[in-house]
């Protein structure tokens, strides 16, 4: 006892005498702006926490900034990509499986680089976003967040840019997270829309500053949950994880290091707008261990939405030995009871419920969850493991100052070291970054109008809201057509180009409204207890085609242009009239294209994609002889990223105009000339144009990022 009270006395004068006092000045809530002072509850807080009980910082709805704050990506002063054969060290790997997955690595005195390997880990090559390269002289560290082969987010100290890719590191877009002076970060995606973000600052009387956002959009946007001026005591002690089990419920495991007394969890119920202290029992053996040691908890696990698993480290001292103590507990109803294991120590993973291990330079696995160990090996090394199944792992091994890259086949029975080898990338990464031009001539690009139309994720309150925006080809006299406070995902002009038909959510289901070019007459067309989506006007105006999500498979249904008289046509999505009206083109997904009579005869399949994942976004050419559509069809040298091809009218010829991704609805110019697309994906899309064979790209002078589904105005 007395050995605890002189390291507490001890612990609190050295906190002491590195405080820093208040939160950093960077953080005072008078310093913030208007939107980062206050706060955000998630969409459902208010079920789960009454308003009278959330911080007055809550109120008022998220401020998101608008898209035009966001520069283009300066790819020629970006941190350069290694050639072949540069020497690395690579000092965190994360395979997804046992052939592909990433690392984070450099070169002596480097900046981090982001690295992929299809074999193993035996090769890599540089995949680093274009962040922007350090002064020189210094380096950059990052964070980064590998969900599977395909989704990864990455953010270079101070943490300002969160860079996301979902084509394996082919293409990275931005978002921007607030709140400099930064020291550290964590980032944690449950899946490739909903993540979470925790930034630290500059700490002392035994609290690490905090602030934690979260996005729901995949990284374009973040909302702050909370910061040093609005949370409590979750402020305090070192954080040593945080993981989610769904949207709302997560856990922080922090390290009181002997200040605080017991062992606890902080849970959230809101998706991380407030947490409580959840306590852990101490075992029934020794009822005082938790308050009479220094106890931590470290490594959560949420298994599923009511089972978790962490380690509970407990240190004592003992003629100035210090003898530490590990317990797994475990939970199975969201933490109202606990079951304590003995632990061997290291850190824990799990590749299930019941297959975890424990890892140091002594390597233990359990078959049971947790609650009996077996030891597999020792090692003469500290390691960073990754088991991605019971034969493969890898290790990031530190000896000393030396540090090398091992591998196992036999789950870690035997260990054998990597030579790296960085080679060139294949050739879906071999792409040149997209002009930045747009010097086109308003007088004579595109003809019709010479309006194109898109929609936007910007100035909205809501980030998952979406507009439908138009403006001159030029760039100029951006207008806004819907002000909507729901999500539009395909709209499409009237043959007059007076009017637009769109769906939106802003009455809870999906329903079908059109609209004067203007922002005039709204008008419900559609009213059903399920979706109704993807309308299509047809040629002479007179009908609309539109897709019913009702029992069953999706079908077509043709209904007048004021909602009435609706009829199905055929089961399928996305219908594109023909030029002639005679013809509708659609899309089965992963059975292919179709097109079929308007009278519902002379079905025809046009594409097979039973041997990949999906043909989409079919939109016939404005002479009726070319089908543009999406694929993400697997090639020579062709990643399987969703591209644009081309096809004659009769499933012919099928072609790939583009190297670089690009993503559906597409619009073809009245005259024929040029097709725009979207590049990369939804609320993190930019809005290009080639020409009709797949040439001379160019970025639309939109504003910012966030923009998709592009339509000439006839």
């Amino acid at each position: 006892m007395i050995n605890k009270l002189l390291i507490l006395l001890i612990s609190i004068v050295l906190a002491t005498t590195s405080c820093t006092g208040p939160p950093p000045a960077a953080l005072e809530e008078s310093e913030l702006s208007e939107s980062e002072a206050e706060g955000l509850a998630p969409e459902d807080a208010s079920a789960s926490t009454p308003s009278s009980e959330l911080p007055e910082s809550s109120s008022g709805p998220p401020t998101t900034p608008p898209l035009d704050s966001f520069p283009p990506i300066d790819y020629e002063n970006a941190i350069p990509k290694y050639a072949v054969d540069t020497a690395i060290t690579i000092s965190r790997i994360e395979m997804k499986d046992a052939m592909s997955g990433w690392a984070i690595g450099q070169k002596a005195g480097d900046s981090d680089h982001i690295f992929r390997s299809e074999d193993g880990g035996m090769t890599w090559w540089d995949v680093s976003p274009p962040q922007p390269a350090p002064p020189p002289g210094e380096t950059l560290r990052a964070e980064a967040f590998f969900l599977d082969d395909l989704n990864a987010w990455v953010s270079y100290l101070p943490f300002e840019i969160v860079w996301r890719t979902a084509d394996a590191g082919i293409t990275w877009q931005p978002g921007n997270v607030p709140m400099t002076d930064t020291t550290g970060a964590v980032l944690w995606f449950l899946d490739a829309e909903n993540g979470w973000m925790m930034k630290y600052f500059d700490s002392g009387m035994n609290k690490v500053y905090s602030a934690l956002f979260r996005t729901s959009n995949g990284g374009r946007f973040w909302d702050k949950l909370f910061d040093p001026t609005s949370s409590g005591d979750v402020q305090s002690f070192i954080k040593t994880g945080m993981v989610f089990s769904g949207p709302e419920n997560g856990w922080i495991t922090r390290d009181p290091q002997g200040v605080k007394p017991g062992a606890f969890v902080d849970a959230t119920s809101n998706g991380g707008y407030t947490w409580e202290e959840v306590p852990i029992p101490p075992p029934a053996d020794e009822p005082g261990k938790f308050d009479q040691e220094f106890c931590g908890v470290f490594d959560p696990h949420l298994l599923s939405t009511t089972s978790g698993a962490l380690v509970i480290t407990c240190r004592r001292f003992d003629g100035g030995e210090e003898i530490a103590t590990h317990f797994l507990a475990r939970t199975s109803d969201g933490g109202a009871t606990w079951s304590l294991y003995e632990y061997p120590g290291g850190e824990l993973q799990f590749l299930n419920q019941d297959v975890a291990y424990a890892l140091g330079r002594e390597i233990y696995k359990s078959t049971d969850g947790g609650m009996s160990w077996v030891k597999i090996r020792d090692v003469s090394w500290d390691g960073q493991f990754n088991f991605v199944d019971e034969n493969a792992a890898w290790a990031v091994a530190r000896a000393n100052d030396e540090v090398a890259l091992v591998y196992t086949t036999d789950g870690g029975g035997k260990f054998s070291e990597i030579t790296l080898q960085v080679i060139n990338p294949p050739a879906a990464y071999q792409v040149e970054p997209p002009s930045s031009s747009t010097e086109m001539d308003p007088t004579n690009f595109g003809g019709g109008s010479r309006q194109i139309s898109f929609i936007s994720c910007r100035d909205n309150d809501d980030p998952r809201a979406t507009d439908i925006y138009l403006m001159n080809i030029s760039g100029s006299d951006l207008i806004e057509i819907t002000d909507s406070s729901g999500k539009i995902n395909h709209f499409s002009w009237s043959p007059d180009g007076g009017r637009v038909v769109f769906d939106s959510d802003r009455n809870g289901v999906v329903d079908i409204f059109t609209i004067k070019a203007d922002g005039t007459e709204l008008t419900q067309i559609t009213s059903n207890s399920f979706d109704e989506e993807d309308p299509a006007w047809s040629p002479d105006g007179t009908h609309i085609a539109y897709v019913s999500r009702g029992p069953g498979n999706d079908a077509i249904y043709i209904m007048n242009s004021d909602g009435s008289s609706a009829e199905k046509l055929v089961n399928g999505r996305r219908p594109v009239w023909s030029p002639d009206g005679s013809k509708i083109v659609f899309s089965r997904l992963q059975d292919g294209i179709f097109v079929v009579d308007v009278d519902g005869g002379n079905l025809t399949r046009l594409t097979d994609s039973s041997q990949h994942d999906y043909d989409d976004y079919p939109e016939w050419s404005p002479d009726g002889e070319w089908i543009l559509f999406s694929s993400n069809r697997h090639e020579p040298g062709v990643s399987g990223t969703e591209s644009v091809y081309v096809m004659k009218a009769d499933g012919s010829e099928i072609t790939r105009l583009s190297d670089m991704p690009g993503a559906g609805p597409y619009g073809w110019s009245p005259d024929g000339q040029w097709i725009a697309y979207t590049y990369s994906f939804g609320c993190a899309g930019e809005l290009y144009v080639m020409d009709s064979q797949g040439n001379n790209v160019r970025l639309l002078n939109v504003g910012g990022f966030g923009n998709f589904h592009p339509l000439w105005r006839p």
